[in-house]
């Protein structure tokens, strides 16, 4: 929804909490937001790392006017990104929006693409891969790479929820089993990245494994893992094998909801923050001995009421021994009383508790929004459980930055300059 609040009216708020706003009521004490002047631009090249750490030596030129976001995210080392609503960047769809282009590319250096990648879209009748889909996807890719963004994530290869109906029905009525279920998970996982492997640059491989919700008296409905039901719990394990054989040098992920905290109650989801953290962790030990998982994602939609501890999800995701990526953060906002500011400034303090952790566990160099603006967020979607009063993204229905915005740039802003001595300044 629209917060009705001007660019103006943003500074202001964002500026209270330097000037000592009291905002008890929310129980927050935020931080502090940067200040609109111009400043040198400090740039550098930057070296990968597991970690965001900084050790080079920075070189600062001056230019007109402040790093943007995606500046001070390259100077930190760490992946900012979003997912791609792809009908907004083709400008023969009516949906396209220039202004939506120009902000991505502004604000983020990394890209996650769900629109017609899912299994569900990429081939909807056995053996026939949707030309309209594949099309789609590649002017995703292309748009980005215009933007000059290059690093970009397939999101997902398998996810049963969302699988073909011809695949769930076949299952259901037995006419698929084991060994004929595994060759069409390698025929589908092989078709997608030998036709995008050079276009894409980490893959989610298996999101939201072993889930069992939804009608019980036909398992083709509803959330059934029939890939578990039928192959066992094996079938992640071979899934990252076989993409790992496609693409020995590619970056790849499992992918699961509720596993960024070990304490404390979702009142969105109805379920403990912990609901599936020691599954993702026998999960990712699993595929860890066996060398084929880069990184594990956490998701982090989180309840705006009840959001985790900070210092918990720290302790969570370095207790998984391996990276981490917040890879579908979002922050919903409909159980959150008061006013719409004091709703908003609750909401950019756990956009900063959360991008602190992951940049403070040493452990998470990658953190991805689900969808950047309230107008494309699914949390506000009635088809995957949304409500209008989600507001959920760092910028409202008329593409305004929201103190969210501000948040994640003070953040950013303030790693810079505990390791460079650098002063950054914030203009959307």
């Amino acid at each position: 929804m629209s917060n009705n609040l001007s660019r103006r009216d943003f500074l202001k708020l964002a500026g209270a909490t330097s000037a000592g706003l009291a905002l008890s009521a929310c129980g927050l004490t935020p931080t502090a937001i940067p200040t609109l002047t111009n400043t040198p631009v400090p740039t550098r090249t930057l070296r990968p790392s597991s970690t965001p750490t900084i050790t080079e030596t920075l070189t600062v030129t001056a230019t007109s006017g402040p790093p943007t976001l995606r500046e001070l995210a390259d100077l930190v080392g760490i992946k900012l990104g979003s997912a791609v609503n792809g009908a907004v960047f083709d400008e023969n769809n009516p949906r396209y929006d220039k202004r939506y282009m120009e902000i991505f590319q502004r604000d983020f250096n990394l890209a996650v693409i769900k629109d017609a990648a899912g299994w569900i879209g990429y081939e909807p009748s056995l053996g026939k891969e949707d030309e309209g889909s594949i099309w789609f996807i590649g002017s995703q890719i292309k748009a980005l790479r215009r933007a000059r963004i290059y690093d970009i994530r397939w999101h997902p290869l398998i996810y049963p929820r969302y699988s073909p109906d011809w695949l769930r029905t076949g299952v259901w009525k037995g006419e698929i089993g084991k060994d004929q279920l595994i060759e069409y998970m390698q025929m589908h996982i092989t078709s997608v990245v030998d036709r995008f492997k050079y276009g894409i640059s980490e893959w989610v491989v298996v999101n939201e494994p072993y889930r069992h919700w939804g009608n019980r008296l036909d398992p083709s409905k509803g959330d059934h893992d029939y890939f578990q039901n039928v192959i066992g719990d094996e079938y992640v394990d071979i899934a990252f094998q076989i993409t790992r054989e496609l693409v020995p040098t590619g970056l790849l992920i499992f992918n699961d909801v509720l596993n960024s905290a070990s304490r404390g109650y979702h009142s969105v989801y109805g379920v403990s923050q912990a609901f599936n953290t020691n599954q993702t962790r026998k999960i990712v030990d699993r595929l860890k001995e066996k060398g084929l998982i880069d990184a594990l994602g956490v998701q982090m939609h989180l309840d705006g009421a009840n959001p985790p501890d900070k210092h918990d999800v720290i302790e969570t995701i370095q207790s998984y021994g391996i990276p981490v990526y917040v890879t579908e953060f979002d922050v919903d906002m409909r159980n959150v009383r008061g006013t719409q500011e004091e709703r908003f400034i609750k909401q950019a303090q756990v956009y900063a508790d959360s991008l602190e952790a992951c940049l403070q566990s040493g452990v998470c160099n990658n953190f991805a929004v689900w969808e950047w603006s309230d107008k494309q967020s699914s949390a506000e979607n009635p088809q995957f459980g949304g409500a209008p009063s989600a507001d959920a993204s760092l910028y409202d229905d008329d593409l305004q930055p929201k103190p969210a915005w501000y948040a994640l740039y003070d953040v950013l802003s303030q790693f810079t300059q505990k390791s460079n001595g650098i002063t950054a300044t914030s203009t959307p």
